[in-house]
């Protein structure tokens, strides 16, 4: 896994193309009047940033990201969820301090970092584009900031997602005795035997969607772990056998990474498995794995270190590769 800057630089060359055609963009709102979103976009391994501002119709710059699947905003909690961007980017807010402000400075660190660790972190995580403070008029969104991320679903058209939360342990070196009690009783039937918890999952077949999120993962133990990939990849054997077999050497890529790494422990921090449906209707395989994707995602509690392997977050991957193989070696082909 290297780490290719002239790529990603190219990257945020071609979506700045791409959002503002060499020039700033003006749509009228249907009142006459418009809503001005500026995007600070950061140069990946660089600290210089460039700004710009698009001119967006209210009522259709953001809308839900249909697939978010967990997290603040999910279960009509009342929170702020991820939002999707005309022009394709996540906009996911950026949380109180101290977690929203750790959540932002990793994200800035590592970007800018020329340490081998971060410079792999880069690869494996969604791509970052800055933090920016959005207003939208008509109370669509008041004035926040969000991390600007790629979208991994973007593109897909029966996107596949599940949501995996690693670690046996979810919650940083300074969480209260509350918050360790409050974490601490979740996913009691996964998370302390597997050092993971599935916090949803959204699939596609030949019979439609299904959708399935917390409730069912806090129902899961050793017991009926095997469930959960019965419900992500609802497959023909032979492309059930592809697709976990593909997640799977993606998640010996990771186990390999924090194996080696000595410089942050993660907490309560996923791994986001995505895939689409769609082209295995159409008949095109190869366009089917080239939409198989395994980031890292949420960073608000990451802490240093100190020299020291970050084992409750291996210890979690294992057991969920292991899942995979046992998945593989099920399936009657």
């Amino acid at each position: 896994m290297n780490s290719n800057p002239a790529n990603l630089e190219s990257l945020h060359k071609e979506v700045k193309k791409v959002m503002t055609n060499g020039k700033d963009q003006h749509c009228p709102d249907d009142d006459g009047g418009s809503t001005s979103v500026s995007f600070m976009l950061e140069e990946p391994r660089s600290s210089l940033k460039e700004g710009f501002n698009i001119e967006v119709r209210s009522s259709h710059a953001v809308s839900p990201l249909q697939t978010q699947i967990a997290g603040h905003g999910s279960e009509n909690d009342g929170q702020r969820g991820l939002l999707v961007h005309e022009s394709g980017f996540v906009l996911k807010p950026v949380q109180p301090p101290p977690k929203g402000t750790r959540e932002v400075a990793f994200y800035q660190s590592i970007n800018s970092s020329e340490d081998p660790v971060d410079r792999l972190l880069v690869q494996l995580t969604a791509r970052f584009y800055g933090t920016q403070e959005v207003k939208i008029q008509n109370g669509v969104v008041g004035l926040s900031d969000y991390l600007v991320l790629e979208n991994l679903t973007q593109g897909l058209k029966a996107p596949c997602v599940m949501d995996v939360k690693i670690g046996a342990r979810t919650y940083g070196p300074d969480a209260t005795e509350a918050k360790m009690k409050q974490e601490d009783a979740k996913y009691l039937g996964t998370k302390v035997p597997l050092g993971f918890s599935v916090l949803g999952i959204i699939s596609h077949n030949e019979e439609g969607v299904k959708r399935v999120n917390k409730a069912f993962g806090r129902n899961l133990g050793v017991g009926n772990i095997h469930e959960v990939l019965d419900h992500f990849i609802r497959l023909e054997p032979h492309l059930s056998v592809l697709v976990a077999n593909i997640f799977l050497e993606k998640l010996d890529e990771f186990v390999k990474f924090f194996e080696d790494q000595r410089r942050y422990h993660l907490y309560a921090s996923s791994l986001l498995f995505v895939y689409d449906f769609a082209p295995i209707q159409a008949g095109n395989t190869e366009k089917f794995k080239d939409s198989i994707k395994l980031k890292l995602i949420d960073f608000a509690h990451v802490f240093p270190a100190e020299g020291l392997r970050d084992d409750n977050f291996i210890f979690g991957l294992k057991n969920l590769s292991g899942l995979f193989r046992k998945f593989i070696a099920n399936q009657k082909l």
